[in-house]
């Protein structure tokens, strides 16, 4: 009788015990669901900044080219605007960051010529390109 009340009592620690580790895990698997979703937003919310940048950035390059009277004031809004993509693609995947780095590399080499050389606004228009097609893949790999 009495060892019958013994495993009567083990069995229930043993259900109980195993409960308790059924929900920790629980925890712990919601907890990382959790920071991996806050992850992929934060990386949508960047990327999606960084392709409106990128728009602005190109119509800044086309104008500074083709209104060739204008001011150099485009010049200094579009370097902002390569310095906001740089800096939001911190936040995003590695193939993202080079290709925004590649971009501020290519601003110093051509920013300067922009209002006199068509090369110059070529080689900006195709790092834009560029960091465009790396955001968009980078989008498509979110889950």
């Amino acid at each position: 009788m009495l060892k019958k009340i013994f495993a009567f009592f083990y069995r229930a620690q043993m259900i109980g015990f195993a409960s308790v580790l059924v929900a920790f895990f629980a925890i712990l698997v919601n907890g990382h669901r959790n920071e991996l979703t806050e992850r992929n937003r934060n990386i949508r919310v960047a990327e999606f900044e960084i392709l409106r940048n990128l728009a602005e950035l190109q119509q800044m390059v086309d104008v500074t080219y083709f209104d060739r009277g204008g001011s150099k004031g485009g010049q200094s809004f579009a370097l902002s605007r390569i310095l906001v993509i740089r800096d939001l693609a911190a936040l995003s995947p590695e193939p993202v960051q080079q290709s925004a780095e590649k971009l501020m590399t290519a601003w110093r080499a051509h920013g300067q010529k922009l209002d006199t050389s068509l090369d110059a606004v070529q080689k900006l228009s195709d790092e834009i390109v560029d960091v465009r097609k790396e955001v968009v893949a980078s989008l498509k790999s979110l889950k």
